[in-house]
């Protein structure tokens, strides 16, 4: 009877991690779909990202295992319980060995290889199903909502220094570091699980939605690519100022460019791979750690925030995108948060 018990009592998979497992299915089964429909078979690879993963599990866990280290001489100098060992094993229990974390965090796990491999084969298909047309259409429009003036412009008499440049490049380039950081964060979270999976089906509705969805109906390259896609010098001045820092303060944008133009050119798929602007995922991931943040701790809040406004700047400074390519992705990404927050509701109240 106890054994019964005990067993009942073993955490399993929960409905909206279930749910959230077939929805990235359906995803990746659309965009097999897709590339049959378009004859770009070798276009779709979902297992793409198994490698990476690996690597980035493994850095991960190292750094985790560094953090108990460091947290039994925390315990040891500041915590000073009476009954140390007891302590430190309850503590290893309430951490690392917490079998419900990993539970929770395998299904989840997993979809994500398949989201992002998906995304990114996806991506590297856009020019082929929608080539790129709607540059000029997002540029006028951004100059139009700026009062007349290109976003860029109004920004680099704050921005256009050498120095600043290359702080905003750092910090745009982190954006993949911490994006792999948080969701790992969230994966083994147990606190608060209706924001914790919140999170990660506005996440999932971010790279399906924004990533896919609107990037091939509203297929653009962006301004650092704007001369190539459309044959006129709007944003050569940008460009040119970027390029000038380079040799002073590398920017690894512009090589990050030119490797993402090379691959288009020779339509190869591989980590990263693909051109995208409107929406911008970059923006939209962000303003989602940001509605995360806003139930965290409050330095974690300010983080996110000054993090949000980062990228959305650096993302317009960089010539990665058009101003307007970061409302459009905050606004659907809040509109998807206060949606997955609705559905979810009443799993976890």
């Amino acid at each position: 009877m106890n054994a019964k018990l005990e067993t009942a009592k073993q955490p399993t998979f929960t409905r909206p991690e279930i749910y959230l497992a077939l929805i990235i299915a359906l995803y990746a089964m659309s965009g097999y779909l897709l590339a049959l429909a378009y004859g770009l078979e070798d276009k779709f690879k979902p297992a793409l990202y198994v490698d990476t993963t690996a690597l980035c599990t493994l850095v991960y866990a190292i750094g985790y295992f560094l953090y108990r280290i460091t947290r039994i001489y925390y315990i040891i100098i500041f915590v000073r319980p009476q009954r140390l060992a007891a302590y430190i094993k309850d503590d290893f229990m309430a951490g690392p060995f917490n079998r419900e974390r990993y539970v929770r965090a395998l299904p989840v796990f997993l979809s994500f290889i398949v989201l992002f491999s998906t995304y990114t084969s996806i991506k590297s298909m856009i020019p082929d199903i929608n080539p790129f047309s709607w540059d000029e259409f997002w540029a006028d429009a951004d100059k139009f909502i700026h009062f007349g003036t290109d976003p860029w412009k109004i920004l680099h008499p704050v921005l256009g220094y050498p120095p600043v440049s290359s702080i905003i490049n750092v910090i745009y380039n982190y954006w993949l570091f911490i994006k792999y950081f948080i969701l790992y964060w969230m994966l083994f979270s147990l606190k608060k699980p209706l924001i914790r999976m919140q999170f990660f089906y506005t996440y999932a509705f971010c790279w399906i939605i924004n990533g896919s969805l609107l990037a091939i109906l509203f297929s653009s390259a962006g301004p650092c690519f704007y001369q190539e896609v459309t044959g006129s010098d709007r944003f050569e001045p940008l460009m040119q100022y970027l390029a000038a820092v380079s040799p002073e303060k590398p920017l690894w944008a512009l090589s990050t460019q030119a490797m993402l133009w090379e691959g288009h050119i020779g339509r190869t798929l591989e980590f990263g791979s693909g051109i995208s602007a409107m929406p911008s995922l970059h923006v939209a991931t962000v303003f989602m750690f940001m509605l995360a943040g806003m139930h965290s701790h409050p330095v974690l809040k300010m983080a996110s925030i000054l993090f949000y406004f980062s990228i959305l700047i650096g993302s317009v400074h960089l010539g990665w995108h058009y101003a307007v390519d970061g409302y459009l992705a905050t606004a659907s990404t809040y509109l998807m948060w206060r949606i997955s927050g609705r559905l979810l509701k009443s799993q976890y109240l």
